[in-house]
C-alpha cells in the first residue's frame, strides 16, 4: 500500500533534511522536486488535504512558509554544490521574494553562497525574475560604473529606498563608498 500524499509530503521533508545532512546534493534536489510537483499536485485537488489530515499532519503544517522556505533553502544550496544554477535558480524562484519584510532574513544566507559560489549564484541571480532590492543591488554590482554612467548610483538608491532590511542598508552604503558614490544620495 502506498502512503497517502499528506504523508508522503512529510516524508520529502524529511528526506531533505537527511540527505542534505549526508550531503547527498543529488538526492536532495531529487525529494525536493518530488515534493514541489506533489504540493502542486495537492493544490489541483484540494479535497485531498481534508481527506489526509490527522492531527497535525495537516495543510497548515505543510504549507508553512517558513518550512516552505527551509525545504527550498536546502535544495537550493544542493544544487550550487553541484554547480546545477537551474535547479538552484528553479528553488530560489518559489521563494516570496515580493515581501522584502519576510525575505530579508535569507539575505545572510545568500551572501555567504555568493562567496563560496561566486560564478554559479551570479548565473542563479540572473535567473531569478523577482524584482527585490537584494536582487536588484546584486545585479547592479555587475554593472562596470564607468560604462555605464549613472546607472548604478540611480540603482543603489532604488534599492535603499525599496529595502526594509538593516543588512541590505549596510551593504549599499558600503558598497557606494568603495566605488565612489557620493553617499549624500543615501
Amino acid at each position: 500500500e502506498h502512503p497517502g500524499e499528506l504523508t508522503r509530503l512529510c516524508l520529502y521533508r524529511k528526506l531533505l533534511l537527511l540527505c542534505t545532512q549526508l550531503k547527498k546534493y543529488d538526492e536532495t534536489i531529487h525529494y525536493g522536486l518530488e515534493f514541489e510537483n506533489l504540493l502542486a499536485y495537492m493544490e489541483k485537488t484540494p479535497e485531498l488535504w481534508e481527506q489526509q489530515s490527522y492531527g497535525d499532519i495537516n495543510k497548515g503544517r505543510i504549507q508553512n512558509p517558513e518550512e516552505l522556505a527551509v525545504g527550498r533553502l536546502r535544495c537550493a544550496e544542493a544544487a550550487l554544490h553541484l554547480d546545477d544554477s537551474g535547479q538552484a535558480a528553479y528553488f530560489l524562484e518559489l521563494l516570496n521574494w515580493e515581501d522584502e519584510s519576510w525575505i530579508q532574513r535569507y539575505y545572510p544566507i545568500f551572501d555567504t553562497w555568493k562567496s563560496q559560489h561566486a560564478a554559479a549564484f551570479q548565473k542563479v541571480l540572473g535567473q531569478i525574475t523577482a524584482n527585490n532590492p537584494y536582487l536588484l543591488f546584486q545585479r547592479s554590482m555587475l554593472l562596470d560604473g564607468d560604462a555605464e554612467g549613472d546607472q548604478k548610483p540611480r540603482q543603489f538608491l532604488q534599492c535603499m529606498e525599496g529595502t526594509v532590511s538593516p543588512h541590505l542598508q549596510l551593504q549599499i552604503i558600503r558598497e557606494a563608498a568603495l566605488s565612489g558614490i557620493g553617499l549624500s544620495r543615501f
